[in-house]
C-alpha cells in the first residue's frame, strides 16, 4: 500500500465528484491489504464512502453542490435489464468500488451520480457510512435467495448474525417484502 497525490479528478457526463468526509475500512478492504481478495493494480481501496458534492457533471439531476451524500457500492454495467431499469444495485456485470473502481481512501472521488444518494434531513454522515454497502449486501444476498428459489414469499425469514449493518438491513429488507424476521441475534 502506497500514499501518492494524484490529480482532483472531473466529474464528466452523468458523473458527480465528491470531497470525502468518511470512508470506512471494510473487512474486505482488510483483506486486499493483506493479499487474500483481488483488486486491480494501484487501485483506491475504501467503499464506505460518505462525503460532499463538490462538482457535478452535465446531465446531473437530484444532485447539489454541497449536499451530503452516501454511495452505493456497486457501479453497474449500464447495459443489462437491471441498468436499464435504475436498478443497478442487481447488476449482472458491476464494478466494486474499491476494487475495479478506484475507492474512497482519497480526499476526493468521482463517481456515477446513479450511485450517489443524497442523505435525509437528520441523518449524519457517521450514521450512514456503511449504509450503501450494508444495504448493497443485504439486498444481493436476499435477491439471490428468492432467485434460488430459497427465499418464502410470504413466511418467516430467519437471519443470523443480524446484530450488525448487513443482517440489520437484511432483516430490515426481508420485512418490507412480506417475510417476518423469525429471529435476530
Amino acid at each position: 500500500m502506497v500514499m501518492e497525490e494524484i490529480p482532483v479528478p472531473e466529474p464528466g457526463t452523468g458523473e458527480a465528484l465528491l470531497r470525502v468526509v468518511l470512508c470506512g475500512i471494510c473487512g474486505s478492504d482488510v483483506s486486499v491489504w493483506q493479499g487474500g481478495a483481488i483488486a486491480g493494480p494501484g487501485v483506491i481501496l475504501g467503499h464506505e464512502i460518505a462525503g460532499t458534492v463538490v462538482e457535478i457533471g452535465e446531465g446531473v439531476q437530484g444532485l447539489e453542490i454541497g449536499q451530503e451524500v452516501i454511495v452505493v457500492t456497486p457501479v453497474g454495467c449500464g447495459r443489462c435489464g437491471y441498468c436499464r431499469a435504475g436498478k443497478h444495485n442487481l447488476c449482472v456485470d458491476f464494478k466494486a468500488i474499491g476494487y475495479e473502481y478506484p475507492g474512497g481512501f482519497a480526499e476526493y472521488i468521482r463517481l456515477p451520480a446513479s450511485i450517489v444518494v443524497p442523505l435525509p434531513a437528520g441523518l449524519r454522515l457517521r450514521e450512514a457510512m456503511g449504509l450503501g454497502t450494508a444495504g448493497f449486501t443485504a439486498a444481493m444476498s436476499l435477491w439471490r435467495m428468492e432467485a434460488n428459489g430459497q427465499r418464502p414469499d410470504m413466511g418467516p425469514i430467519v437471519v443470523t448474525g443480524a446484530s450488525g449493518g448487513v443482517g440489520a438491513v437484511a432483516a430490515g429488507d426481508s420485512s418490507s417484502g412480506g417475510s417476518r424476521p423469525g429471529a435476530c441475534a
